[in-house]
């Protein structure tokens, strides 16, 4: 062997260890929650960027679990639907497989990759109206996330990444300082949602930025539009028809629902003048999955929780209190797992949610009632807004703020 070629030869040696080394070292620390091989406390257990890799690490958990109980949805399903409700005892490891700012398109791809490793049963999807938006794209990450399901092979690649190590390296800096966002079956850890709220200062802070949050989400840039549908690509609404027939299909029990939101957000929404497109919404989701519910038998059905009522006009704490715990809510648009269980037991039927719940929250929504529970809907807004001037008078300020940044004028 000549010079060159053992030149050659050592490099790659050098290569293919550096290469192993890292991977092992990712592996190990495993900072995006692909694997949870070694969870330590002080060492990785607290992993500061899961939430942004939260569609790969989902995928991975698909793959490593392979629940037959899950939820999909936003990150509103995710802080809110707990896994240790009783609703999911008989569907083994079943996980919370909800994810921030997830699009319908990208649930619908979703359920149906994570159907083909795990053989789904029972799931439940927590609708959004954001999510709708058609000129929300869909995030790059879920193409990785998707082939990670598809070929575990894929699932490996991350580890050799030096993305991956720079955050592995930042999770042990990190470490004394951090709560765990995700508890082990997905969902996230009320202890850190809690933590959070109390380090920003509160939760009326937190529902202030939560309300400027959705108006980027509603009015996204460029096009500064809600739209079902855009120019000619299938509609949300065809996706989440889609959705509904493949369950149908596939013999999986669906609960689909309309996410409990504070009053607060649907008031942003109105002073927003969204609240036609909320209406139609509602209207055109609960058309597309009727005929698809009515031949599953009543395994698959849809529920609207997002409406006013004593829950969702839960009164706010003052503006310096960063102490005070609300019951129902973390900010505006998240919800807490207490109401979470009373969702759950309202789509099957169990625990004792009539004991909580006020008459009439949480419906069940279909054609022939549909239009009848939108106006209903109209008067309790009235109700509210008679109620709320002062709340009414902050959220249009708020709202204004948020325009202002993206250079619109509130009429």
């Amino acid at each position: 062997m000549n010079s060159a070629s053992r030149w050659f030869m050592g490099v790659l040696a050098v290569a293919v260890t550096t290469a192993v080394s890292v991977g092992a070292f990712n592996v190990v620390v495993d900072p995006w929650g692909l694997n949870y091989w070694l969870q330590k406390e002080g060492f990785n257990r607290a992993k500061p960027d899961v939430v942004r890799y939260s569609r790969l690490a989902k995928a991975h958990a698909v793959v490593r679990l392979k629940p037959t109980g899950a939820v999909f949805g936003t990150s509103t399903a995710e802080q809110g639907l707990d896994m240790a409700h009783p609703v999911w005892h008989d569907y083994p490891r079943a996980q919370n497989l909800g994810f921030a700012g997830a699009t319908i398109e990208e649930i619908q791809l979703f359920v149906q990759q994570a159907h083909a490793v795990s053989k789904l049963r029972r799931i439940v999807i927590g609708l959004d109206f954001f999510s709708f938006n058609a000129n929300l794209g869909v995030n790059p990450q879920l193409q990785e996330a998707l082939g990670a399901m598809r070929n575990p092979l894929i699932g490996w690649r991350p580890y050799f990444s030096w993305k991956m190590f720079a955050a592995s390296l930042d999770t042990l800096l990190q470490q004394p300082s951090l709560t765990p966002y995700y508890l082990m079956n997905g969902q996230s850890d009320p202890a850190f949602m809690q933590q959070w709220v109390s380090a920003s200062g509160g939760h009326r802070r937190v529902f202030l930025f939560s309300e400027r949050g959705l108006v980027k989400g509603l009015l996204p840039q460029p096009s500064l539009r809600f739209e079902l549908q855009k120019g000619s690509a299938p509609s949300s609404i065809d996706h989440l028809r889609e959705l509904a027939e493949f369950a149908q299909r596939e013999g999986i029990e669906l609960r689909l629902f309309f996410s409990p939101t504070h009053a607060r957000l649907l008031e942003t929404i109105r002073i927003l003048k969204l609240w036609p497109h909320f209406e139609f919404w509602k209207q055109q989701a609960v058309l597309a999955v009727e005929p698809i519910a009515q031949r599953a038998n009543g395994r698959i059905s849809i529920w609207d929780f997002a409406d006013y009522s004593a829950i969702t006009a839960e009164p706010l704490p003052a503006e310096r209190d960063a102490t005070t715990r609300m019951r129902w809510f973390w900010d505006a648009q998240h919800y807490k797992p207490e109401l979470g269980n009373l969702v759950l037991d309202r789509l099957f039927g169990s625990g004792t949610a009539g004991a909580f719940s006020p008459p009439g929250y949480g419906v069940q929504v279909n054609a022939a009632n549909i239009n009848k529970h939108l106006l209903g809907l109209r008067g309790r807004q009235q109700a509210y807004e008679a109620a709320h001037q002062d709340e009414l008078a902050e959220i249009r300020a708020n709202i204004e703020k948020a325009l202002r940044t993206q250079g619109i004028r509130l009429n």
